[in-house]
């Protein structure tokens, strides 16, 4: 989780310098709280910054597609597919879907304000879903608030601000990521 959580962590630092505007609504929250938030009840005291990192996974997910192959015949937007057969979901594209997320080509952390409801397996789709979802959701989402706050906390408080040179946002870099494959077994002996 560590090469996800950095690209995450990375955009949304990309981010704040890019919306000058987000910064300084960061800095002003992290001077209303006294401490970094340690919980995920104290999350609920950083709603911008928390907005911020969610907002930075939806639009830059560190994982952008997911494989499942699938075990029945099933039929998927019209077509049959196969059972057996590799589908691939592109997550870039859900975490852009306009009925999920108005004006999905904008960085809106505000989006996640103040929901009146929980948060839906769609919304989250970045860390994956059912039995593939990621065990390190909650701590993914406690960090890039807890980095958000400590560096508008610290940066603020130097008079120092992030920006990005050139001023716009790079284009993503996709690289898969490494992984053994899925047939890999290990079993344990017993030393001699």
């Amino acid at each position: 989780g560590h090469e996800t959580s950095a690209s995450a962590l990375a955009w949304m630092m990309i981010y704040l310098a890019h919306y000058p505007e987000h910064w300084e609504a960061l800095c002003e929250e992290a001077r209303a709280v006294d401490e970094i938030p340690s919980t995920p009840e104290a999350l609920a005291e950083c709603p911008l910054a928390e907005g911020l990192f969610r907002e930075a996974v939806r639009m830059r997910p560190p994982v952008y597609a997911e494989s499942r192959r699938t075990t029945e015949t099933i039929v998927l937007d019209g077509r049959e597919v196969a059972a057996g057969t590799l589908v691939h979901m592109p997550l870039t594209r859900l975490s852009r879907d306009p009925t999920v997320y108005p004006r999905p080509e904008r960085f809106e952390p505000q989006r996640w304000f103040q929901r009146d409801r929980k948060i839906t397996p769609i919304e989250t789709n970045q860390f994956g879903g059912g039995h593939h979802f990621c065990l390190g959701y909650h701590l993914a989402v406690l960090e890039g608030t807890q980095l958000a706050i400590a560096a508008a906390k610290i940066l603020g408080a130097a008079g120092l601000r992030p920006v990005l040179r050139p001023d716009r946002l790079p284009r993503t870099v996709f690289m898969p990521l490494a992984h053994p494959p899925a047939r890999t077994r290990i079993h344990f002996e017993r030393r001699r």
